[in-house]
Parts: C-alpha cells; structure tokens; sequence
C-alpha cells in the first residue's frame, strides 16, 4: 500500500497544473455535473408548481365563466318572452283582476314560448319533459301568471318574494339578476319587464321570474365529480353555502372561505374564489396543495439528493488540486521571502515541470528588468521635478504680474481709485484660484478666471483688445485642468501686439459629442511657426521632443499639451491650426468627465 502511495505521488509531483486538471479534477467536476445537469433537466420544481397553479387557476376561471354564458343564454332566451307583441300587449292592459281567460292567455303565451326551440340548454331541458323550472311573470298590478299549474302555496310564496324584490330588479334597468330562496331551496332568475314601445320605454309593466332547481349549478358549470386535487363549491357573500361539490363538509367550506387557506386532515387547501356575473355569488374552487404539489415534491427531493452527491464530488476534487498547487506555491513563498538583493544569487529554481517553470522563469527575468530600470530612476525623478517647475510656472507668469501690479499703480497715480480696487480684486482672485484650487476644477471656473484675467489686460490694452466668449451652459459642469485657457489667451494676446496689431481679437467659443468637449480658441494674432505647431501637435509622453518645444516662446502651450495627454491620453489635448485670414486656431479636446 505504501508503494502504490508513493507511486502515485511521484506522479502527481510531475504533472503540470494542467495536467492535473485534465486527470483529477476534470473528470470528477463532469461526472458531478452530469448529476446536476440530469437532475435539472428532469425536475423544474418551480416550473413545474407555476405551471400547474397556472392550470388550475385557469380551470377554475373556465368554470366561472361556463356559469356566466349559461345565465346569459338563458337572458337573451328571456327577450324574446317579454318583449314579444302577445307579452307586452298582455302587461299593457294592466288589468286590476284578470279573468280566467287572461290567465290562460298568458299561459299560453309562455308555454308557446316554452315549445320553441331555444339557445338556451334550460328551456331546451324544459321542453325534454325535466321539470327542473318554472316560469312566471307579475304585472304591474302584481298578479302572478305562471306556465304549469302549482300549488297555492308556491304561488304566494313566488309573488311575496317577487314583491319583496321589486325595488331591486327594477334598480338593474331590465338586467337579468340571480337570488337563493334557503326557504325553497330554489335559485330565481329575475327580470324587470319594461314598455318596449318607443313613446314610453321607460314605463314599468312587471317582472319576469324563472324558478330552478338546485342541480342548475352543477349543469352551469359542467361539473359532476369531485377530483383529487381540485372541486368546487358555490357560496353567497354572506358566507352561506349554497351548493356543494367537495369532499369538505359545509361547516369546512365556510371555514375555509372565512381563511383563504385551510390544514384539514393532514391536508392543506386554499381556495380561489371569482364573484359571478350574476346575483351575489362566488364560486369556490377549493385546491388541494398537498395532492396537486406531490408529484412536484417528490422531484424536488430528488434534486437536492443529486445535487449535494454533486456538489461533494466536486468539493472532493477542488480539494485534491488545491492540495497540490498550494504545496507548490508555499515551495515558490519559501523562496521568495529569502530573496533578499536583486542579484544572481536571488534567482529562483524549483525541481517541478510545468506552469511552475514557467513562474520561476519569469520571477529571474523580472529581477533582471528590475535592475535595469532602477539605474534610470533618479534620472525620471529629476524630469518629474522639471515637469513640475514648468506647470508652477505656467499658471502664474511673473511678467503678467509685474504687468498688473504696475498698471494698478498707474490707476492709483491717476486718481482712479474703483478701477484700481476691481483690479486688485481680480488679481486676489486669479492668485486665489492658482493657489487653492484643485488640479482638476469645473469649466465654469476656469472661465470665470479667464474673465479675471481679461479684466486686467483690458485695463493695460483698453480698447485694443476685444473678447468673445461664447460657452454653452450645459457644459458648465464638465471638468478641465485648471489654468488650461488662460495660457493659450495669454499667448494670443502677446502675439498679437508683438506682430504690431492696431486690436486683437479673440473668440472663444464651445461645441460637444457624445464623449467630447472641444473648446475653439481663435485670435487674428499672425499664427504660430509651423514647425512649432506641428512639434505640439504630435507631442506624446514617450517621445523625446522637449528640446524642441522648449524653444517655443509659448510656454504654456508646451505644459498645457503635456498635461492634457498625460491626464487623458494621446486621443486628447491641443491642435493648433491656421486662420484662413492669418490668425491662429487652437481646439483643446477633453472628455466629458464631471469629476473632480
């Protein structure tokens, strides 16, 4: 046993990480997965609940609406009775005490009606010889006429509950409604009979009834038997049982319609009960979960069995490869943490094949670049200095400021006392804002320290120097580096007046894409050298091409490029192109970034 154990070590020490993968750790994730993909395929437990919810919900509503239909046909069968010519002839007369010949009249009215063939399975029943129905219509005056001979009693009892009910048959305005009699046991069918005739259709001449038996409801909805899972039962808003079809007894049905839900016998039911269209009726379909979900729980318990057999195997072999690699990664810490110069006596070599090689490959060869590159860092340390000296001294130019300071001691010898407090106040704001501002600042400031700015050199110029800034104020709230603006006016003004121009002009103005601002800075100032330009357009961070900006009397302009696409990137920064009338046009393009 020791043998074989040492064996199979041995040979696990000489497999790569993907040697490994493909012997151990591939073959038991497949089979385990195998597991969880057939018991995916075979048990949707969710699916398979939601569907068969689904099916019954739709079964009861199918119910529902089978009962619906069967009492508008009979309501549509009804129209041809009371608004036929015999009828409403018969009901307009509104006779006090009709005769016995009114009376057959009407009988013979009705069982006319009663004989001819109808869309309606209740009347059709009728005529099949069931007497499952009676039917009767009370005038004005509340006489009862009916079809088939009845007891006296039934009689009396008809019209008192149709007396009783005038006032809310009439209220429907002719609509067909439904009423339990629990002294019956009967379900009537009510109807306001109105004047058909155009001049008086409003006028009230009696109500129409349809006495039926109890077995209606079961022929309304085509329901006879109960099923395991699912049955039915009819109730009133007031919690009465009216008919029912389960396997629950009455006290239960009412129990259960009180709760929604149920636990009886160890089973649970809920119920879902849709009002009908007729009367004030529900019809209860009572489900029975722990039946309609067995078959659904079953599945799901086979799936847990599967997926936790899974997720071992899959747990069994993770931990077997981790074992491994993790011994060969403490050999490769082992050595790193005793490395402790980056000569040749640090260079790492394990014993092992594969990946790990590899690693001790690469490690030696990054001792050997890191040497290398830490001879050149004092020297990118003194150009970071420099860099650093040359953004200072493009936001605050010292021959601006000797500039400003004599011109506000020109307004003060000249008695000018508000123009000199306004200069001072735009100048302890353009120190203000080159001081305490972040490196990164909103458009709108850096365009309220270029109106700063102008301010001042219109004191100097006076008419001489005009302005336009024109920037939309949905770009307000982007960002820029600050003092990015101010340089390139700077450099337009000094151009301008060095070239001898009677007035310099300058534009600045705004427009955006989807990403991108451009902001356009345009000036009649004679333009820039061509080779100067194209040495700042075409300026990167890895070329070498300092030497040849630095001779640029525009200095701002070589930080300014420097630090847009050090910030941004190459896509980004500065073009400078040609006016057609001579002038000098530069864009600067940043992203549209709001933070700061």
């Amino acid at each position: 046993m020791k043998v074989i154990k040492k064996k199979v070590s041995n040979f696990i020490k000489m497999l790569s990480i993907k040697q490994l993968y493909f012997t151990a750790v591939l073959p038991l994730s497949i089979i385990g997965y195998i597991l969880i993909a057939f018991s995916v395929r075979n048990v949707y437990f969710h699916q398979i609940k939601n569907t068969l919810t689904s099916e019954t919900q739709n079964a009861i509503m199918n119910k529902t609406d089978n009962f619906n239909r069967y009492f508008d046909s009979l309501y549509y069968a009804t129209d041809s009775i009371i608004y036929s010519d015999a009828t409403q002839q018969f009901l307009r007369k509104n006779l006090v005490s009709p005769s016995t010949n009114d009376q057959l009249q009407l009988a013979e009215i009705l069982n006319n009606f009663m004989n001819q063939p109808s869309d309606s399975y209740i009347i059709n029943s009728w005529t099949t010889s069931n007497p499952m129905i009676t039917i009767s219509i009370q005038n004005a005056n509340e006489d009862l006429f009916s079809t088939t001979a009845v007891y006296e009693t039934e009689r009396k009892h008809t019209s008192a509950l149709l007396s009783l009910l005038k006032n809310d048959i009439i209220s429907l305005h002719g609509q067909g409604d439904l009423y339990w009699d629990s002294q019956s046991k009967s379900l009537y069918f009510f109807r306001a009979i109105y004047n058909s005739q155009i001049s008086q259709p409003n006028q009230f001449l009696g109500l129409f009834s349809v006495r039926l038996s109890k077995r209606v409801f079961s022929d309304a909805i085509g329901y006879y038997a109960p099923s395991a899972s699912t049955s039915y039962c009819f109730a009133n808003l007031k919690g009465e049982i009216i008919s029912n079809f389960s396997l629950l007894s009455d006290s239960d049905c009412r129990e259960l319609l009180k709760k929604n839900k149920l636990t009886l016998y160890h089973y649970n039911y809920h119920i879902s009960s849709p009002k009908l269209k007729y009367g004030n009726f529900i019809l209860m379909g009572i489900v029975n979960d722990s039946k309609l979900y067995a078959g659904s729980y079953r599945l799901l318990r086979h799936l847990l069995i599967l997926t936790t057999i899974s997720l071992l195997l899959i747990t069994g072999s993770i931990t077997l490869a981790y074992g491994v690699i993790a011994n060969r990664f403490n050999q490769f810490i082992k050595k790193l943490n005793s490395t402790d110069s980056f000569g040749k006596a640090s260079f790492i070599h394990m014993n092992v094949k594969g990946e790990f090689e590899e690693l001790e490959d690469v490690y030696n060869s990054m001792l050997v670049r890191v040497s290398q590159l830490t001879s050149s860092l004092h020297a990118q340390e003194i150009a970071t200095k420099d860099a650093e000296l040359a953004s200072l001294y493009a936001q605050i130019n010292p021959h601006f400021l000797y500039n400003t300071l004599d011109c506000i001691n020109g307004l003060i010898s000249l008695q000018k006392k508000t123009e000199a407090q306004e200069a001072i106040i735009s100048l302890s704001k353009l120190l203000r804002f080159a001081i305490k501002e972040r490196n990164i600042v909103p458009l709108k400031k850096e365009l309220e320290y270029v109106r700063n700015y102008l301010f001042i050199e219109k004191i100097r110029y006076q008419n001489k120097l005009l302005v336009l800034i024109d920037v939309p104020e949905e770009l307000h709230a982007y960002t820029i580096p600050k003092l990015t603006l101010q340089p390139l006016i700077e450099n337009a003004i000094i151009h301008g007046f060095h070239n001898s121009l009677n007035e310099v002009i300058i534009a600045v103005t705004a427009d955006s894409d989807e990403k991108s601002i451009i902001l356009h800075i345009k000036d009649n100032s004679g333009g820039i050298p061509d080779e100067i330009m194209d040495n700042i357009n075409h300026w990167n961070p890895s070329d070498d091409s300092e030497k040849n900006l630095s001779g640029c009397s525009g200095v701002g302009l070589v930080n300014i490029q420097k630090r847009l696409r050090l910030t941004y990137g190459n896509n980004y920064g500065i073009t400078i192109q040609k006016n057609n009338k001579g002038g000098t046009h530069i864009l600067i393009q940043i992203p549209k970034r709001s933070d700061l």
